[in-house]
């Protein structure tokens, strides 16, 4: 009987080994997928957002291009300007017309005369005479 015995706890403890080298082996597995997962969710973090993120560098790229076209514009304008400096330098018709128009002035001996909108005194006048 005693044999017997020393049998059976052998075969708990190979069974009770065999349950743990399982156990530890599923333990270690689960520990590595989520280690795995948390590294996963870290880069991905890591590229979408941050400083240096994929979102930061398209919206980063987006402002270049809109910049880009605001300089192109600066610079048409800023060469329109050239050409007026130029033209109030050196043509008197222009620099006459853009007195005229811009300033409103005129030579001695002519008259300005200046157009009311009739259309707003004409309103006003009939909501005047509707007060009455």
């Amino acid at each position: 009987m005693p044999r017997r015995k020393k049998k059976f706890y052998r075969l708990l403890e190979v069974d009770l080994l065999d349950r743990l080298k399982k156990e530890t082996v599923q333990r270690k597995k689960s520990i590595k997928r989520f280690l795995f997962l948390l590294l996963a969710v870290f880069v991905v973090y890591s590229f979408l957002s941050g400083p240096y993120g994929f979102l930061r560098l398209v919206s980063l790229f987006k402002e270049k291009q809109e910049v880009k076209l605001e300089i192109k514009e600066l610079e048409a304008e800023i060469m329109d300007m050239e050409q007026r400096k130029e033209k109030l330098e050196n043509d008197s018709f222009y620099l006459e017309k853009e007195a005229r128009e811009k300033l409103g002035m005129a030579r001695k001996d002519e008259k300005i005369y200046k157009f009311v909108d009739t259309t707003e005194t004409s309103e006003g006048l009939i909501e005047d005479e509707d007060q009455r």
